[in-house]
């Protein structure tokens, strides 16, 4: 992906961040020290709302390479090599070698992503509730809150979220051919998009 630089390598993938990812760092921590914490817990002082707010951006940026992550590692699993990892402004891209063998293997390490992101959301919630450090809370609790929606958004049938992908999967098992489970995920995958456009 074009302007992109690597930020490290983790397990020999490396993980780039596209300029449009500093975007949306900006305008997270931006909104979070501006609009969300005032409002939610007024009284901290402008410093400590945006260093919070720099903090919890910071670790968005990790639950989503995670996220990725998780694609990648049960791909490994599966005889598929990830070359890199993108994060940019509509979230991560995985880039692998090439496609699964099979419909189990591609449900697997589509759904691991989400499902990684949902159990992230759960364990934050979980540990945000013995919390009494009001900044932390605050944290963890966004944090929990951006996981379990970004875990049960992948999970809309919309090709080529990871839903899509799970949906491809189930087709291609039902109908034994892969191109054309494609095909039909993708049209379900517009209809979905409209229908997302059509609600606002």
């Amino acid at each position: 992906m074009g302007s992109s630089f690597r930020v490290l390598r983790i397990a020999g993938i490396s993980v780039e961040l596209h300029l449009s990812w500093l975007v949306i760092g900006f305008l997270v921590t931006y909104s979070l020290a501006e609009i969300q914490f005032p409002h939610d817990h007024p009284g901290w002082g402008t410093g400590l709302y945006w260093l919070v707010a720099a903090a919890t951006s910071l670790l968005f940026f990790g639950s989503v390479l995670v996220h990725e992550l998780s694609h990648a590692i049960v791909a490994r699993r599966f005889g598929v090599r990830t070359t890199s990892i993108t994060l940019f402004i509509f979230g991560g891209a995985a880039a692998m070698e090439s496609e699964p063998r099979r419909p189990r293997d591609e449900a697997l390490i589509a759904g691991a992503g989400p499902i990684s992101s949902l159990l992230i959301g759960g364990l934050l919630y979980l540990v945000d509730l013995g919390v009494q450090q009001e900044q932390f809370g605050a944290l963890l609790g966004w944090l929990g809150f951006i996981n379990l929606t970004l875990g049960t958004f992948n999970l809309i049938p919309g090709f080529p979220m990871d839903g899509g992908r799970i949906l491809r999967a189930i087709l291609w098992r039902i109908r034994g051919d892969r191109y054309a489970a494609t095909r039909n995920a993708a049209a379900v995958g517009q209809m979905v998009g409209y229908a997302i456009i059509a609600l606002g």
